[in-house]
């Protein structure tokens, strides 16, 4: 009875820890559940367990600056350049940021 237990709470936490989890937080954050496994790996590797707490804020914060820093060159470039693209006109708000 108990080794049922076991195993049935070890499927649980298994499929609950690298498959729920990250989708979860992916759909919330528009980040890839994969991407997110590879900065909990990496980060949990760099930094212990402070990496693996602070690991997702760090890399979505940079994926925000990232895209801010692009659109805001791309409206620069639209700008001197005449090109009218899909930057032209982007409001920054915190929709535009993400994918």
């Amino acid at each position: 009875m108990v080794v049922k237990f076991v195993l049935v709470w070890f499927i649980v936490q298994l499929l609950h820890g690298d498959l729920v989890i990250p989708r979860v937080i992916g759909n919330r954050l528009q980040v890839h559940p994969i991407t997110i496994l590879i900065v909990l790996l990496v980060m949990g590797d760099l930094l212990g367990i402070m990496g693996v707490i602070f690991g997702i804020p760090i890399y979505t914060l940079l994926k925000l600056l990232v895209v801010f820093a692009f659109k805001k060159f791309k409206q620069r470039y639209n700008k001197y350049y005449g090109d009218k693209g899909e930057y032209e006109e982007a409001d920054f708000s915190e929709d535009d940021y993400f994918d």
